[in-house]
């Protein structure tokens, strides 16, 4: 079976898999939640908050599954 690693930009429906992907690092060793991207809003808002003019979030997929940003 062959893998397939991509790299792309950001869409809209990529938020809550990035949201949760995000988060859930800062819980796996612990970091602090407050003060940080864990607690930050536009977490959750990740497509809009790249709309802006030359910024842009990658993702990494593989296997057609998002792994990270």
């Amino acid at each position: 079976m062959s893998t397939l690693l991509s790299i792309r930009k950001v869409e809209k429906n990529d938020e809550t898999h990035l949201e949760a992907k995000i988060r859930a690092v800062f819980e796996e060793h612990d970091a602090p939640k407050y003060g940080t991207v864990y607690s930050d809003p536009t977490t959750d808002q990740l497509f809009e908050l790249f709309k802006v003019e030359k910024s842009i979030l990658w993702v990494a997929e593989w296997n057609n599954q998002i792994v990270g940003c």
